[in-house]
């Protein structure tokens, strides 16, 4: 268990994830019941393989198309047009909303609010 005047970044109560500091400003306004539940947070990043997302385009694409279509499409593709579009889709999932968090430490319900939060 954590102290609530040691936790920073996000933190989760049920599905929901909210910022600390917001909590933390109205935590020893909550019940005993209210403070039940909370937890600090990690955090993984969604990332997409090119390869993988070639090969389900691929795949899905050659279905309309002659057999073994998606393979050959696939072999046509060079690595330096796997590299390009992997740097595509690091780009793309650099921004927050491919982040997922989930909980990590429980937050003690005991704890009390030492400092104030601005």
């Amino acid at each position: 268990m954590i102290n609530i005047n040691n936790v920073t970044g996000f933190i989760m109560h049920g599905d929901y994830v909210y910022d600390a500091d917001e909590v933390k400003r109205e935590w020893n306004d909550y019940t005993d019941k209210e403070k039940e539940g909370w937890y600090t947070t990690k955090s993984y990043r969604e990332k997409f393989c090119a390869r993988n997302v070639l090969e389900d385009l691929f795949e899905h694409a050659g279905e309309e198309m002659y057999e073994d279509a998606d393979e050959k499409m696939f072999e046509s593709v060079t690595n330096e047009q796997f590299k390009r579009l992997q740097e595509i889709l690091d780009d793309i999932t650099k921004d927050d909303s491919f982040l997922t968090y989930y909980e990590d430490e429980l937050i003690d319900k005991d704890s009390k609010m030492y400092k104030e939060i601005r």
